[in-house]
């Protein structure tokens, strides 16, 4: 239906423009319609690959975590032949299904090609390697056009915006590339010629980044932070903690400063209950003494005991530790947030006192130094992460590894020379001066009316700079890491990239099982 209103729309634009045009009615063309299930169906069945020219469609896009079992069972018996499938999103199983459609139709030396409007999840993160290794290397596709990401509304009931791309593939390569960006989401696409388009959708070789557990560089592991579990229990407000120490003061001893993404980038003070490394003796002995805490154990408890997940179950018998503990030690730890906004155009990372517990929802660099914080924190290091993350809806989601342990240091940690010793010392002075100069706009906020400015609002994207100092020291980092890595681009994610890539070319290490 909405396609003859689409019809009859332009039909009386182009009367409007040439004064006749052809009726609308009778409805001449008879579409041919099948209803079922796309992912079970045999599309021969629907029409023969010899009679096909294209194929293009709006499948529906839904992520593994909320796929039901039917839609999972759909999925399985499509892709259940490519290792990783089951993170894929519903979506790619109508890739799949066009690309074993192309290939029947090549059989009969007849080409199809094929365009769908899809989620963007699939050309991000770990879905790359897993999809679209599939389609390119081991079926032989190509990637003729696409649009990378694009905000699509339905103009329908319940108006619906999300994050969409375009991709147009096949088995046969076309001369002409074209890839379509977007300096705004909401605007218009620019059109670009392209040499190839990759998974990722971008102008360059066919490359896949997957999980793997050892740095490239050979550097610093990055972890994950401690996960609760803890149905909240575990974790405090302010306002809690307040109130808690004042009933029960022995219970300040036990209670450490906790940072997500979330407190850390917006100056938000939470806490939680932090009883590792503590005798239990004298543990016992203070729990008696704090019913208020007792009473939140007791919760957590009966949370994990109701839970389905196996391991969490077996957490029940220490309800006073975290599910997983992934806390440093000692010293400070550099900080990565797990999920940043789109509206800032470098991830904020900071150095954290071990004796903050650092969540789930944030990565942490032990032993690191001010060379890694100028590194992680440069333009170069974030060019790569908005090519290879993930994302929440248009957020960036950070991963340690697929993205950090991805990323091409600009020298192995085992490179002693004086090169790489002197572009080190460059690095970390350029560092110490981004973090001095968020010092200086920081501390100089106390003295006036202005509230202190968070991480943030130094980073988020404005009309008129309000933070120049800071703006400074990072171009200063920049010009130290470009140099250390011979770059000579013009600065632009696409000329990082493209360098990047070029220089993770030649590598030669091999997928390995994850870290946490």
């Amino acid at each position: 239906m909405a396609l003859w209103i689409t019809d009859h729309q332009l039909n009386q634009a182009t009367a409007e423009r040439f004064g006749t045009t052809r009726p609308t009615t009778p409805i001449v063309y008879s579409p041919h319609i099948i209803e079922g299930n796309a992912l079970q169906l045999d599309w021969s069945d629907v029409i023969t690959p010899d009679k096909c020219d294209y194929i293009m469609g709006n499948p529906p896009f839904i992520g593994y975590t909320y796929q039901t079992k039917e839609q999972k069972a759909d999925l399985e018996a499509v892709a259940g032949h490519i290792k990783g499938y089951k993170t894929l999103d519903y979506v790619a199983g109508w890739y799949i299904k066009a690309m074993n459609f192309m290939q029947a139709a090549a059989k009969q030396n007849h080409h199809v090609e094929t365009a769908f409007v899809s989620t963007n999840s699939i050309n991000q993160g770990e879905q790359v390697a897993i999809l679209w290794r599939y389609l390119l290397e081991s079926c032989g596709g190509f990637i003729n056009f696409a649009h990378q990401t694009f905000k699509w509304t339905n103009e329908g009931r319940g108006v619906a915006a999300v994050h969409c791309v375009i991709v147009g593939f096949g088995l046969q390569e076309h001369d002409d590339k074209t890839l379509f960006t977007y300096d705004d989401i909401a605007g218009d696409p620019k059109p670009n010629k392209a040499k190839n388009i990759n998974g990722y959708l971008v102008n360059s070789e066919n490359v896949f980044f997957d999980k793997i557990i050892k740095q490239y560089s050979k550097e610093n592991l990055m972890y994950k932070g401690s996960q609760p579990t803890d149905g909240g229990n575990l974790l405090l407000s302010n306002e809690e903690y307040i109130e808690i120490i004042q009933q029960e003061p022995l219970a300040k001893k036990y209670i450490r400063p906790f940072l997500g993404a979330q407190e850390f980038l917006n100056d938000i003070s939470r806490w939680c209950l932090w009883f590792d490394g503590y005798d239990s003796i004298e543990l016992n002995k203070d729990l008696e003494k704090m019913p208020l805490i007792i009473a939140r154990l007791e919760n957590v408890k009966k949370m994990r005991l109701e839970s389905s997940n196996k391991e969490t179950q077996k957490m029940t018998d220490m309800p006073h530790l975290f599910q997983s503990i992934r806390q440093p030690s000692q010293g400070n730890y550099l900080l990565i947030p797990s999920v940043s906004s789109e509206n800032r155009r470098l991830v904020p990372i900071g150095f954290i006192d071990h004796n903050t517990v650092c969540s789930n929802l944030v990565f942490s660099l032990q032993d690191a130094t001010t060379y890694h914080f100028g590194v992680l924190s440069s333009s170069m290091h974030n060019a790569f992460m908005r090519l290879v993350a993930g994302r929440l809806k248009s957020d960036y989601r950070y991963s340690n590894t697929i993205v950090y342990n991805n990323f091409p240091y600009p020298f192995m940690a085992d490179d002693n020379s004086k090169k790489a010793t002197a572009a080190r010392q460059a690095i970390g002075i350029a560092g110490q001066a981004v973090l001095d100069a968020r010092e200086h706009y920081r501390t100089h906020n106390i003295n006036t009316d202005n509230p202190k400015p968070t991480l943030a609002q130094l980073y988020n994207r404005h009309l008129i700079d309000p933070y120049p100092q800071l703006t400074q020291a990072h171009a200063a980092l920049d010009k130290a890491v470009d140099k250390a890595y011979g770059y000579k681009g013009n600065g632009s994610d696409e000329s990082r990239v493209e360098f990047l890539l070029k220089r993770l070319s030649t590598r030669n290490d091999q997928p390995q099982h994850p870290t946490t």
